[in-house]
């Protein structure tokens, strides 16, 4: 239940970011997105994905975005072009402070956590790795497995 709820603060939060202030400050150009403020709209969805993941103090709390194994490639109409692909995964997890909902997702005996995600089209940076693979990762960076 409280993770559909936050799910929908999520989804809230995102409209609401595209429907207000910002929204003036996206310009076009015959390409679409100037690179700068595709940038800054990327970096706005990374924050609100982290905040999430910070804030989860029990295994019922961790998004539910962390189980889309293709959540990458929902991104793709950000990405600036194919040959630029991004791992919108990695940059959130990357981005993670708060050992705890770190150490419940490695911890946790959801599969899908250590499901890679299925190819598409275009090859991914870090396309082979698992949410799990991430995690474990950046557990390492902020040395919390010995704490």
């Amino acid at each position: 239940m409280k993770t559909k709820i936050i799910s929908t603060a999520i989804v809230g939060a995102l409209f609401l970011f595209c429907n207000t202030s910002h929204a003036q400050d996206i310009s076009f150009d015959s390409k679409g997105f100037k690179e700068k403020n595709l940038k800054t709209y990327i970096e706005a969805n990374i924050e609100i994905y982290v905040d999430s993941i910070n804030n989860a103090f029990y295994k019922s709390e961790i998004p539910a975005f962390l189980l889309d194994t293709q959540l990458d490639y929902k991104f793709r109409s950000l990405w600036i072009s194919p040959h630029l692909a991004l791992s919108i995964r990695k940059q959130i997890i990357n981005r993670v402070s708060n050992c705890h909902p770190l150490r419940l997702i490695l911890e946790s005996k959801e599969p899908l956590y250590k499901k890679q995600p299925l190819r598409e089209d275009v090859t991914l940076p870090y396309g082979n790795k698992s949410i799990y693979d991430f995690v474990k990762e950046r557990l390492y960076q902020l040395d919390c497995l010995s704490k």
